[in-house]
């Protein structure tokens, strides 16, 4: 595998309809892992119960909710994927559909 620059990168989390299962590159690889990780909802994953983040806070007031899932995040990532760190955690609204997705700014280590 390639050496990964540590510039930093914004990650847009999205869904998970294109998975490659042979990433070209290391970088893509650990971007695929970051997203996987925050979008699966943490003990739903058969074989690896720890894979994803807790969404039991959700229906928490807003404010509480974003720094719990922000911490989560954070929390997961340092546990599951070690070749890249969280530097920031915000997130993308759809006030239409009434929905919030992460957005990741990482550095790769």
């Amino acid at each position: 595998m390639s050496t990964i620059n540590k510039a930093s990168e914004t990650l847009l989390c999205e869904t998970l309809d294109n998975i490659n299962i042979m990433p070209r590159t290391e970088r893509e690889d650990v971007l695929q892992c970051l997203n996987t990780i925050v979008k699966v909802k943490k003990g739903t994953c058969p074989m690896c119960r720890e894979i994803g983040i807790n969404t039991e806070n959700m229906h928490r007031r807003e404010n509480v909710a974003r720094a719990l899932t922000v911490r989560d995040v954070i929390v997961a990532t340092q546990d599951q994927e070690t070749r890249a760190t969280v530097r920031e955690v915000t997130f993308s609204e759809n006030e239409e559909r009434g929905t919030i997705r992460p957005i990741l700014e990482v550095v790769f280590d």
